[in-house]
Order: C-alpha cells, then structure tokens, then sequence
C-alpha cells in the first residue's frame, strides 16, 4: 500500500497510525460503519487516494457497491448509520464548528457517549489520512475512484 510506504518515512508516525487503528478496532463501532465514515470523509475533503481504497477493501469486507456510493452522500438505508454520515460530513464541511445539538442527534440515534467519542475520533484520523495523502500525493495503487465517478463505472478487484 502506497500511503504505509510514503508513511514509513517517519516509523513514529507509522507507529502512532498503526496504534491508533488498533484502538479504533477495539472500540465500540463496527468495522463496517467505520468504514462507510471513511467514505463519506474521503468524499468531503476530495480524497480519491483514500476514497479508492476505501471502496476496494469495503467491498472485500462485503459492502454492497450501494452502501459505499451512498456513503459518499452521507445517506444509507439504516437511519443509525445514516446520522453518523451526516455528523461526519458535517463536521468536515463545518470544520468541526457544530451545535450541540448534532451530538444530541446521534444520543437519540442510540449512539453512546462511547461511540459518539470513537466516531469523532474516527473522522479525525480520516481527516489526517485525506490530508496525508493530498499532501503527499501519494500515488493511488486501487482501481481509481474520482470524486466525480458514480461507482457503478469502477471495476473493484474481488
């Protein structure tokens, strides 16, 4: 993977990216819809690196090729996952300004206060994955997906 590479660079920082998944993957929220939020970041901040991988190994982990073009808009068919979208893409378009009543709606989502801190969590090292590779321009080694590109037009790799 392109990003692990440009990343080895610096071992601290590959070290602390690495801890920092491994905290996620202990937490609350399932991989699944960590990854739809990965989706609806990647699309916010124009990040076709993270945007394709993220479509290639949602789809390995068997996301329908619907949940990850609908998690591009923020939208899924589980209103639960639907208000996490919309909190992540408001949190990027907002710069992270929001009221407190976005983190009330993800309360009477059923989200706890657990899962509201690991789903901001989450959208902040997306935020630092996107930025990452921009910077970086690090090279896209998944079947491309441009931020314009409905995902019905990409062959993903199975």
């Amino acid at each position: 993977m392109n990003m692990g590479r440009t990343l080895a660079h610096s071992p601290a920082m590959l070290d602390a990216y690495l801890h920092f998944l491994g905290a996620l993957e202990h937490g609350q929220l399932s991989p699944l819809l960590q990854t739809l939020v990965s989706g609806t970041v990647a699309q916010e901040m124009g990040g076709e690196y993270m945007l394709a991988a993220i479509v290639e190994l949602g789809s390995r982990a068997g996301l329908s090729p619907k949940q990850l073009e609908d998690s591009r808009h923020a939208r899924s068919d589980d209103q639960k996952t639907q208000r996490a979208l919309q909190f992540a893409a408001k949190v990027i378009q907002e710069h992270g300004h929001l009221p407190a009543l976005e983190v009330e709606s993800l309360r009477r989502a059923g989200f706890s206060d657990e899962q509201i801190v690991e789903l901001i969590a989450l959208i902040a090292i997306n935020v630092w994955r996107n930025l990452f590779n921009l910077i970086a321009q690090t090279s896209v080694d998944f079947p491309p997906v441009r931020l314009d590109q409905p995902l019905a037009t990409v062959v993903v790799q199975r």
